[in-house]
């Protein structure tokens, strides 16, 4: 019998650091957002602009890595707009450094 490749969660003998396999976000791991992350990609799919609404007071904290990586891989033709919201609540120069 040949050993799992890939488990979702390690064993309590195992070392999180040997886990072998193509690692996957932990948010993929729930069974909802896989089904959202599904629905998403679906939507991209049939779209010709992406608009990503970043909010002002943590610009990198809502900025989706996975689904830009995505735009730039597989839609590099597809144009995304970052939208920066809640701009009043910030300081100009915050807002600047992140135009």
């Amino acid at each position: 019998m040949e050993p799992e490749k890939c488990s979702p969660r390690p064993s309590a003998t195992e070392p999180e650091s040997e886990q072998f396999g193509v690692y996957q976000e932990p948010i993929y791991q729930k069974g909802t957002s896989r089904r959202i992350y599904g629905e998403l990609y679906k939507v991209i799919d049939s779209s010709d602009v992406v608009l990503h609404v970043l909010d002002a007071r943590d610009p990198l904290g809502t900025l989706c890595k996975s689904v830009l990586d995505y735009m730039r891989k597989e839609k590099a033709h597809k144009q995304i707009v970052l939208i920066v919201n809640k701009c009043d609540l910030v300081p100009n120069w915050v807002t600047v450094s992140i135009v």
